[in-house]
């Protein structure tokens, strides 16, 4: 599902604008990998690696950055956006692809940025979104009814995955998809952390995707050692 062709929806939506890094060696304590934090003019976020299951990278938003992107949507890349119901069930207490969320809505938002955003088209899975029916699966009323009952008891948070540098998709240019869940028990137990899950999840009717090009941002990547200077984000 690369590189995928869709309209640009202008919108003023604030949800994100980000860039990727590859995991490095970090001197003194490493911030836990979940949640915005800001460092200098940025705000970085953590990011899972499209094509290697459950290697994290980390993502830099610089202040003022223009949403959506000002540049052809032919030449976007996907960035994916899975987000999981309060009755997931698989472990995040370890590391790695049993670490935290990237972002956690409950029982406090850690992205304050975008996820309340997030939260709610999980939960809404509105038809009002500014893109063409075709490409919102919400515009069916039986997937829209679906996504409802997954998320009747909210969303927990989401993870980002997108290609790292050196990656078939790797590119300065990206499209925020949603990835949003049909089936409770496979969301429940299903951590989708590489695209080749996100199409396995889709392709057997378990997921859908919803591309939100009016988000459409270009990429700036840093490494963990930058991660390592960040400061919580300020939510006061």
């Amino acid at each position: 599902m690369k590189k995928r062709l869709l309209l640009l929806a202008v919108v003023a939506v604030s949800l994100l604008a980000i860039g990727v890094s590859v995991v490095g060696a970090a001197p003194g304590t490493v911030p836990t990998p979940t949640g915005e934090r800001i460092h200098a003019q940025s705000v970085l976020e953590p990011v899972f690696n499209a094509e290697n299951d459950g290697q994290i990278g980390y993502v830099s938003t610089p202040n003022g950055t223009q949403h959506p992107l000002p540049s052809n949507p032919n030449s976007w890349s996907p960035f994916y956006v899975v987000e999981y119901p309060t009755t997931y069930t698989f472990d995040t207490s370890g590391s790695g692809a049993t670490g935290p969320l990237n972002c956690w809505h409950m029982p406090s938002e850690n992205c304050p940025t975008h996820g309340n955003d997030l939260a709610g088209i999980a939960q809404g899975c509105p038809t009002a979104l500014p893109i063409p029916p075709a490409d919102n699966p919400c515009s069916n009323p039986a997937t829209a009814a679906a996504v409802q009952a997954v998320y009747q008891d909210g969303a927990a948070g989401h993870d980002h995955v997108m290609d790292f540098p050196g990656g078939a998709d790797w590119n300065v240019g990206w499209l925020p998809i949603e990835v949003v869940f049909t089936d409770a028990s496979y969301a429940n137990t299903h951590r989708l952390l590489t695209d080749t899950a996100i199409d396995a999840a889709v392709a057997a009717g378990k997921a859908v995707e919803i591309p939100l090009p009016f988000a459409a941002f270009h990429c700036a990547w840093v490494p963990e050692s930058v991660w390592a200077l960040t400061q919580p984000f300020p939510t006061g």
